[in-house]
């Protein structure tokens, strides 16, 4: 989508308000402008060198996604910094739900949640995850995929949800 500056500048101000909305609830209201504006900033720098998005939808996609994808980035540099596991929660939760934009929003701040949730695992967890839940395989082709016990994957399996759980704030169930 290639739009002239006055056009840029309709565009951010039409969806700034739901990307903030989204920052805001990833990193806080106070970071939350700064996460937009370089999203912002990538969206031109991309739109000048590669070619037009497809329409105005897909570009509103891209941003949001660049939006999310800022804040995890800032929320990755803050564990980072902190050396320990830092509080997940989203400083202002998407609201109820009533809305498609609403559960946009609650989806994008899930989805980022989740991600660094995961990315605080070790190597070992989230390869077992990847391969029981993405790739949909039982314990025994695990197994024979890996070269470990039955019993090693099912614990490695068992830890990372356990700690990714316990990461976003979700009570353990007991069957």
């Amino acid at each position: 989508m290639h739009l002239a500056e006055p056009e840029w500048t309709a565009f951010f101000e039409r969806y700034r308000p739901l990307a903030l909305r989204i920052a805001a609830g990833l990193v806080g209201a106070d970071l939350g402008e700064e996460v937009v504006q370089e999203a912002a900033r990538h969206l031109i720098v991309r739109a000048r060198r590669e070619p037009p998005l497809a329409d105005v939808t897909h570009a509103r996609n891209h941003f949001l996604q660049a939006v999310r994808h800022q804040a995890v980035s800032r929320l990755r540099a803050e564990v980072h910094r902190q050396g320990e596991d830092s509080d997940l929660e989203p400083a202002d939760p998407a609201a109820s739900g009533a809305s498609a934009i609403a559960d946009a929003e609650e989806l994008h701040v899930r989805a980022a949640r989740l991600e660094v949730a995961l990315d605080q695992l070790g190597d070992e967890e989230r390869e077992a995850l990847d391969l029981r839940y993405r790739q949909g395989l039982a314990y025994p082709e695990m197994a024979a995929r890996t070269g470990r016990a039955v019993s090693t994957l099912q614990a490695r399996v068992e830890a990372a949800l356990r700690k990714t759980r316990d990461r976003l704030g979700i009570p353990h169930t007991h069957a």
